[in-house]
């Protein structure tokens, strides 16, 4: 096999499980409007646990839902399907979709497996994740989504869609839900230099 040959499968598959930055990355500084700053853990669908630093090194498109949502939240996932089939094909596999939980009492990595199913994410590029109650707080402050649970276990919430740089900084919002993927895939692809 081809030194370039192994390179990209190994690149592949470190997007696909979401290795950690690289050495040099890790060792750079964040800048400090940086998600990747917070220390909170959070539980992949596969049940793996990690930081959000995992995602650092590539553009992360990312939102908050929960599961049992019955309208909203599977309307936010639409959405964000709808901006990965707008990428063109060679930014698909530079991006990483990733949906947060509001919701850890009820959002196993079970849940979120099945919600993903439910939907047809594609999983070489998403990821869904759960957290505890204090890391929900400090992500959903970060990407400025207001969120409030209700007496019975629903939750009220901003419909957010960010995308972060290499670096975890938020670089593009969308509020609500977007009618024509064209602004973010735009914004992804002076990002990624290729507009």
């Amino acid at each position: 096999m081809s030194g370039k040959k192994r390179a990209s499968i190994v690149g592949l598959l470190c997007l696909l499980f979401l290795c950690p930055a690289s050495a040099a990355d890790r060792m750079s500084p964040l800048p400090g409007l940086s998600i990747y700053n917070l220390t909170s853990r959070w539980t992949r669908q596969d049940g793996v646990e990690t930081d959000l630093s995992a995602f650092r090194g590539h553009p992360v498109i990312v939102s908050m839902i929960y599961t049992s949502c019955p309208d909203i939240c599977p309307l936010v996932a639409e959405n964000m399907e709808q901006i990965e089939s707008a990428l063109p094909e060679r930014l698909r596999s530079q991006v990483t979709f990733a949906l947060f939980s509001f919701d850890p009492d009820k959002d196993t990595p079970s849940r979120l497996k099945d919600f993903a199913s439910l939907h047809r994410l594609d999983m070489r590029h998403w990821a869904l994740f759960r957290g505890d109650d204090a890391g929900v707080r400090e992500l959903a402050a970060a990407l400025d989504i207001s969120y409030r649970k209700n007496d019975d276990g629903s939750f009220d919430h901003a419909v957010v869609i960010s995308l972060l740089d290499a670096d975890g900084v938020v670089v593009y919002r969308q509020v609500g839900f977007g009618t024509d993927a064209k602004d973010f895939v735009s914004h992804v692809e002076a990002l990624a230099g290729t507009k």
